[in-house]
């Protein structure tokens, strides 16, 4: 199932007003085009997810409580924490991929779910921040009636059976330095290498060694000083940078 809304309030206001028909908006479907019952997943969805960014941002513990999976909640038990470190440690991930939310504004609307999929006992939801789309997707769960936020797929958290190889997770690489063809760069990782070219953006594929969300550890070309990068959650995962003295940055550390 696959349902793609990409102005997710007009429509509700469109499905009422049968505004869509009149071809004022190009490429707004239709009104009876919609399925009432899939918007209404994808308004629920879009206003839980706002909520949770919200509540990122006002350390609003009772409000992430009620957002988050009992997989998440399990997770920040394993590491020794609760919903306060877990808030502090995605706030923190938040600003630094958002510099232009303001600390102790109102970002209600400014998150859009501009896709919703099922996927086996998840809904996965693609993301947009101010009308841009996020890199990674998200995923909710039903539980008792009701979705929550799991982050990532479920099951991120379980350990593999004896005899498998590592976990893997597919990990986001930017490269900070200027458009010249000789900054182009390798990075490598447990796992795998990957070569970056200048102002560039790609995926690799990791062990997983570390982390709340099962990061890896990093090595530049230029170093031999590794750095262990957990996943981002809402985009890039490690940034190459020849300012930096190991020649890359994680956007959260392990």
């Amino acid at each position: 199932m696959k349902h793609i809304f990409p102005r997710t309030l007009f429509l509700v206001a469109c499905a009422f007003a049968q505004a869509c028909d009149t071809g004022e908006y190009p490429g707004v479907m239709p009104a009876e085009d919609v399925d009432s019952s899939s918007l209404a997943l994808t308004l629920e969805l879009d206003a839980k997810f706002n909520d949770y960014a919200q509540a990122l941002l006002d350390n609003d513990i009772e409000t992430l409580n009620g957002t988050m999976s009992s997989e998440i909640r399990m997770r920040t038990a394993d590491m020794g924490s609760n919903m306060r470190g877990f808030a502090r440690k995605l706030r923190s991930s938040m600003l630094r991929q958002f510099p232009e939310i303001e600390e102790g504004s109102d970002i209600l609307g400014r998150f859009t779910v501009e896709e919703v999929r099922e996927e086996g006992d998840a809904i996965r939801v693609e993301v947009a921040f101010d009308g841009v789309e996020l890199p990674k997707p998200f995923y909710f769960v039903l539980e008792d009636g009701e979705y929550r936020l799991n982050l990532l797929q479920p099951g991120f958290t379980n350990a593999l059976p004896r005899g498998f190889g590592g976990a893997t997770r597919s990990y986001l690489v930017h490269n900070n330095n200027p458009l010249n063809p000789s900054s182009g760069v390798s990075i490598n990782c447990n796992g795998g290498i990957l070569f970056v070219p200048p102002g560039g953006e790609r995926s690799i594929s990791c062990s997983n060694t570390c982390g709340w969300f099962q990061g890896s550890t990093f090595w530049a070309y230029s170093s031999a000083t590794g750095a262990k990068c957990d996943y981002n959650t809402w985009g890039v995962d490690v940034f190459i940078d020849d300012n930096r003295s190991n020649g890359f940055y994680c956007n959260d550390k392990c």
